[in-house]
């Protein structure tokens, strides 16, 4: 089973960190601490003296036409320090991109332009995405146009409830042969004076994953304005309080939901989340009991089946391994023998279900223990398809592969070939003759490679 991993933004990471830490050590310088670290650029490398260190800015997809707009560090043309992000147009428009996600839903934006001979704009925009990538919506922080010195552009910036990333674009939105500047570009989270109460919990649920063994999914509401971390806590007996209790998590505030794997099956859990708000204070924790469940099925059953009459076996039947699609055998015998192994990775079997289908209808015609892994048994009808499935502790039950044994004749020779069929095996790929179609031997021919000449 795989773990789960997940990677902690630097926001986060200072939360949770602090988050370890004894409840009254976030009273005080603590606390205060906390909202000056929330309070600072989130911007990695906003004044250009890194060069395009944190900025992405090869996004052909933005070009009209060939070839895009070159960005460049310049370190004539400054507002402060010792560079500035230049874009030169080359008849074309670009776009320089990094992605945010902020501790706190609204940020204040800003930042410097400049522009030389430029047709159309150059903006700071700001984009807003869902966790499934898909856009929400746009908010144009400032522009300039033509040629214009360095103007300070800055707009107080809402998420949307649904928005995971904060997307920050410096851009040129026509094709042109002008020049913009762009300088000390920053995005500060505007957090909300301090209340000194601790946050209402999260109101969440717990399910099982279908397919999965020893996972729970836990889905909780949107946090009130202030919070800006949840913490997940998974325990073994009962708590009203996390202290000394280390999270099984830490998220952002945008997180809605969180996996949790590799819990033992069948046992009881408890699932605590707690919220954490702007000054580190922390909700009592909202704790549900929790059952681990398997519902995971088994895998396909390996089937190997021979045909037997009086007793005696014929000839076997190609098995059905677990990548392999059903076979059918053409055969006039009376009997099937068998055999049968579950998945080597199934080690929670504890029992097997013969199944018989004819037509729509599916019956169980025997169940066996888990230590029981072969049968014989009488053709019920001239058409028998069957097929062998697993059942677990859990009762879940793997998929059956069906087989089907076909007798259109009881004349078997001594050779044992029937005198009325050719020996097939039939795929959903199509069949395999292992005789040549009209030829009925009455006898071996000396050489048996013969029999498989198409």
């Amino acid at each position: 089973m795989k773990k789960t991993a997940f990677v902690l933004s630097p926001i986060t990471a200072i939360v949770s960190l602090l988050l370890l830490m004894n409840t009254n050590l976030m009273e005080g310088k603590w606390s205060e601490n906390l909202r000056n670290r929330l309070q600072r650029n989130l911007l990695r490398n906003g004044n250009f003296e890194q060069g395009l260190e944190g900025w992405s800015t090869e996004h052909h997809w933005y070009a009209r036409g060939e070839g895009l707009s070159q960005w460049e560090v310049d370190e004539k043309v400054v507002k402060s320090g010792k560079r500035s992000l230049k874009v030169i147009g080359k008849n074309n428009r670009g776009i320089a991109i990094q992605d945010l996600r902020p501790p706190f839903p609204v940020c204040q934006v800003s930042g410097w332009l400049k522009c030389e001979n430029l047709k159309g704009h150059a903006w700071i925009f700001i984009e807003f995405i869902d966790a499934q990538g898909k856009w929400l919506a746009g908010v144009v922080v400032g522009e300039v146009t033509g040629t214009t010195d360095w103007t300070f552009v800055s707009k107080e910036v809402t998420m949307p409830p649904d928005a995971v990333v904060f997307r920050v674009d410096l851009l040129t939105t026509e094709p042109n042969n002008g020049i913009a500047w762009f300088d000390d570009i920053s995005v500060v989270p505007l957090l909300p004076p301090s209340d000194g109460k601790p946050p209402a919990p999260p109101k969440f649920q717990v399910k099982p994953i279908e397919g999965e063994d020893g996972a729970l999914q836990i889905n909780w509401d949107l946090p009130s304005e202030d919070v800006i971390a949840v913490q997940i806590f998974v325990e073994p007996k009962p708590f009203s309080s996390v202290d000394n209790l280390m999270p099984r998590a830490v998220l952002q505030r945008h997180s809605r939901s969180f996996i949790l794997r590799g819990l033992k099956v069948t046992d009881f859990i408890h699932i605590g989340l707690v919220a954490v708000d702007v000054d580190g204070l922390k909700s009592k924790p909202e704790v549900q009991k929790c059952q681990v469940k398997d519902l995971r099925p088994p895998e396909p059953v390996f089937v190997e089946m021979f045909v037997v009459r009086h007793g005696a076996k014929r000839s076997a039947v190609k098995g059905v391994d677990h990548n392999a699609t059903p076979l059918r055998f053409v055969a006039n015998y009376e009997q099937v023998h068998l055999r049968w192994q579950p998945h080597p990775f199934d080690d929670d079997i504890v029992a097997f279900e013969l199944l018989r289908r004819n037509g729509e209808k599916v019956q169980t015609v025997k169940r066996f223990d888990a230590n029981t892994k072969q049968a014989t048994l009488p053709l019920l009808s001239p058409v028998d398809t069957l097929a062998v499935v697993a059942v677990d502790e859990a009762r879940n039950k793997s998929q059956p592969q069906w087989v089907s044994l076909i007798a259109n004749s009881t004349n078997v020779l001594d050779a044992g070939f029937e005198t009325g069929e050719n020996v097939r095996l039939q795929t959903v790929k199509g069949p395999v003759t292992l005789a040549p179609e009209g030829f009925n031997p009455t006898q071996l021919p000396s050489n048996l490679s013969e029999l498989l000449k198409p």
